[in-house]
């Protein structure tokens, strides 16, 4: 079957395939944020990517990057459609003080932010810094930081008037899927299955946190110092936006 118009949502998480979608639609509508996470190519071999791209360049397809297994659908987009555009810079889902560093360092200050909770569910400060005394990163881990933030978190939901009482929460691991496991394992620990469920407790990488929310976000920044390489370039770009 065939459709008027296919609207193809998260398209900067969506590789190659998602084309065949789009071929069902006389119009197409795609949806994105080349500064998000774009799909992996953690799991296939340099060779083989060495490989798809001298064929491509063989056949002078001219658009041989944007079909690569770490490029996105929105990439390809972006490019061939590059004159029809439209960028959206309203942003409802973080209070101004939490977009405020992804704003001024990946869209040039060009969002505005239009989130604004009413008094009774607004958290004050928005943004809180806690560091962990001792925080070492052990091969792709922090444990003490790991240790930290699930005290931390234990002692925010056992106090009574607690202003995440109400809260779902994510928790988000910077350094990769490990100490998103590793946190995971602690806090299932160290947490009731009521306080999961009523804070709808989700732990992961950003990856996995790509199009969804919570009331409260706890980041494991992992790195510290002397034990990280630079971390530059689009990926850790996207990670951290």
């Amino acid at each position: 079957c065939s459709f008027d118009l296919v609207v193809l949502d998260e398209a900067s998480q969506s590789n190659v395939t998602a084309l065949l979608a789009l071929l069902r639609g006389s119009r197409v509508l795609v949806v994105g944020d080349q500064k998000q996470v774009s799909p992996t190519a953690a799991f296939i071999s340099e060779a083989k990517i060495a490989n798809l791209k001298a064929s491509l360049l063989r056949s002078r397809h001219p658009y041989v990057e944007q079909l690569l297994p770490e490029r996105s659908v929105f990439d390809l987009a972006q490019t061939c459609y590059a004159d029809a555009r439209v960028a959206l810079v309203q942003h409802f889902r973080c209070v101004p003080q939490c977009i405020a560093y992804s704003n001024r360092l990946f869209y040039h200050g060009r969002l505005q932010p239009r989130r604004l909770p009413p008094r009774s569910r607004r958290l004050e400060p928005a943004l809180v810094d806690v560091r962990v005394a001792g925080g070492v990163k052990r091969g792709k881990t922090n444990v003490v930081e790991a240790d930290g933030l699930v005290a931390y978190l234990v002692r925010e939901l056992g106090k009574a008037d607690s202003e995440v009482r109400d809260a779902s929460i994510g928790v988000i691991s910077l350094g990769g899927v490990e100490q998103a496991r590793l946190l995971r394992s602690k806090l299932l620990a160290a947490l009731t299955d009521q306080q999961l469920a009523t804070h709808k407790i989700v732990v992961g990488d950003p990856t996995s946190f790509q199009g969804d929310e919570r009331d409260v976000i706890l980041l494991s920044m992992v790195a510290s110092p002397g034990q990280s390489p630079p971390q530059l370039g689009r990926t850790y770009e996207q990670r951290y936006n």
